[in-house]
């Protein structure tokens, strides 16, 4: 009986320590800041609190995203799925898992709107010269009337710079994203929006378009890949269920928005889980028209199954 006991005890305290072991296994975690950002801001919040095992880094910039997928030092990668395709089909050892952010762009006007036409006499300053935000904007103007000569400008180096330009020049026009889009509520006395991803769907009769997903390591489990999901599609659920959540979440997080800032943008961020899987229609569409008007912006060729971690 003693012997019985004794084994028992051993094999409960192997289980213990197993158990342990697992929850104190620590996953890396990089993503960009701003709205990617704020679909994940539930796990980032109980991970500051010592609540989960994720280690969180925020960057600025597609370099340090760009350098995250060829090296093996994450676990998990949030990042535009374009630039995941691109780097997979160079050798990342990744696969996109889930779209978090969806149809994000908006032209700004100080005058009003109504249709493309109030803004063919006026100059069009955008960010993302040679990228999708430049493929969105021009496949829109084209579609709208494609013998308008529109004067637009690929200067601007961020969204940011985007946006100061009708700081410092409110005749122009800018096209820019949120939560920059809300941010200009608050700083311009008149603000017009122009909705991207609303004519995309309505006029061009095109889906959505998919921008940034979440990318995991060939390397992880399947039980750690379903982990995090999961953690993310409730993340997600709570903060466009509530967004003044994610707002006083951010408090404490040292983002480079305030609270209401954040609070006020998700509604209109487009930040909607979907499984790779589930969204694999809308991708194959985007990847097309993305090949169509740059190759070099998916690794000159199409992703193919491989490049989708598909659920058990």
């Amino acid at each position: 009986m003693k012997k019985l006991s004794l084994l028992t005890l051993i094999f409960i305290t192997i289980l213990l320590i197993g158990c342990t072991e697992e929850r104190e296994s620590s996953y890396s975690v990089i993503l960009p800041n701003g709205t990617p950002a704020f679909s994940q801001i539930l796990i980032e919040h109980a991970s500051m609190e010592g609540e989960n095992a994720y280690s969180i880094e925020r960057v600025a910039g597609p370099q340090v995203l760009s350098a995250a997928f060829l090296g093996d030092d994450y676990d998990f990668i949030f990042a535009p799925v374009n630039l995941g395709a691109n780097l997979i089909a160079k050798g990342a050892d990744y696969k996109l898992a889930a779209v978090v952010t969806w149809g994000n762009l908006q032209l700004l006007s100080t005058s009003p709107i109504n249709t493309l036409d109030d803004i063919k006499d006026k100059e069009i300053v955008a960010f993302g010269n040679g990228s999708i935000p430049q493929m969105l904007l021009d496949m829109v103007l084209d579609h709208y009337d494609d013998t308008l000569d529109f004067n637009v400008s690929y200067t601007a180096s961020s969204v940011q710079e985007s946006f100061m330009s009708i700081v410092q020049n409110p005749d122009i026009v800018v096209l820019v994203a949120q939560p920059i889009t809300t941010m200009a509520l608050g700083r311009l006395e008149e603000v017009y929006i122009f909705d991207i991803e609303k004519y995309w769907k309505e006029e061009m009769a095109l889906t959505t378009f998919p921008q940034a997903g979440v990318f995991v390591s060939n390397d992880l489990s399947s039980n750690s890949i379903e982990d995090f999901l999961s953690d993310l599609e409730s993340s997600i659920h709570v903060i466009n269920d509530d967004p003044e959540v994610a707002g006083q979440k951010a408090e404490r997080l040292d983002y480079p928005f305030d609270s209401d800032l954040i609070t006020n943008s998700i509604p209109f961020s487009g930040i909607n889980f979907t499984t790779a899987e589930n969204a694999l229609e809308s991708l194959e569409t985007f990847f097309e028209l993305l090949y169509n008007f740059n190759p070099d912006l998916i690794g000159n060729k199409l992703p193919d199954e491989s490049f989708y971690y598909l659920r058990p």
